[in-house]
């Protein structure tokens, strides 16, 4: 029997956006307060799951019955013209009966008249994850538990100052679906805001040693929601270990006036070549960028966020 590993129904005005990942015949333990071996076994199982690809569903909100289609991933997408959900679940068309959504992170995702949206990526932004050296981060994802996870205190402080004010907060990860159970674990215990999570597609093993569409896969989703939030002002939040400079600047540029703040993490002592440009250029911007260490004092950045006014 298939089983939803993922799910979100996000309001933006007066539209829905309802989107998941759909898995065949697997098992998920209630709490992820493992060993080192089984968050290994964890992970490494994840990579050879059997996805419920290119099959027929049937969205059910309560209100409504919609038809969509998985893609070859296992994902499903649809955008519904509702103001609320009385609830939700995905029906199998061929028995009408509702696939077990196995996920214990929040389904649903309102919308408020708050004119701040925060857009956090989640890697060396919110926990430490070593992506800037390979092995590292492998080791780091297999061999660490998600309890023991480590926390960037500046980010985390940042997010919960504006989740206190009001503010959505959207977390944008170029990491794959497969790691969803232990990101949203993550969040949820460790007194982050709760926030809809964008993943990159669930993928199966050989597909983890392929290029990753990361970049476009970011891009795109940021667009996404400034498209679709139009009344709203953003604040982002990255690191200097990828991409986040680059395409922080390709939005910043792209829709002027919309972005207010950005604040990027150093990971490391000096920068060179194509990040030093990238974090010069996101500094020519007419929006301000603070460029934050682990320790860096946080009283100025508090201060902005409680007196913050939008116009």
């Amino acid at each position: 029997m298939a089983v939803v590993w993922q799910i979100s129904a996000i309001q933006f005005n007066e539209k829905i956006l309802i989107n998941g990942i759909i898995l065949r015949n697997i098992s998920w333990p209630d709490h992820l307060k493992t060993t080192r071996l089984k968050n290994f076994l964890l992970v490494i199982s994840s990579y050879f799951r059997r996805r419920h690809k290119n099959k027929d569903i049937i969205i059910s909100t309560g209100n409504a019955e919609v038809t969509a289609k998985t893609d070859k991933n296992g994902k499903f997408t649809k955008i519904i013209y509702q103001n609320d959900i009385k609830d939700i679940s995905i029906l199998d068309p061929d028995t009408g009966e509702p696939f077990e959504i196995i996920q214990s992170y929040p389904v649903f995702f309102p919308d408020n008249d708050n004119p701040v949206v925060a857009i956090s990526d989640i890697d060396d932004t919110v926990l430490i994850s070593n992506t800037q050296r390979m092995i590292k981060s492998i080791a780091t994802v297999l061999f660490v538990t998600p309890q023991k996870r480590v926390h960037i205190d500046f980010t985390v402080k940042v997010l919960n100052a504006l989740w206190k004010n009001g503010s959505r907060i959207f977390y944008v990860s170029k990491s794959e679906s497969n790691l969803f159970a232990i990101l949203t674990y993550f969040v949820g215990n460790r007194g982050l805001p709760v926030g809809c999570l964008h993943l990159t597609p669930y993928i199966s093993f050989h597909q983890l040693f392929k290029t990753k569409g990361g970049k476009k896969y970011k891009e795109t989703a940021i667009r996404f929601i400034l498209d679709n939030s139009k009344d709203k002002k953003f604040i982002l939040l990255g690191d200097d270990t990828h991409l986040d400079m680059r395409i922080y600047h390709i939005i910043t540029k792209a829709y002027p006036g919309r972005i207010l703040k950005i604040y990027i993490r150093k990971t490391t002592k000096h920068l060179s070549g194509t990040k030093k440009t990238d974090l010069d250029n996101l500094k020519k911007l007419p929006v301000p960028v603070v460029y934050f260490s682990d320790d860096e004092d946080m009283t100025a950045e508090l201060n902005y966020i409680e007196n913050l006014q939008v116009k």
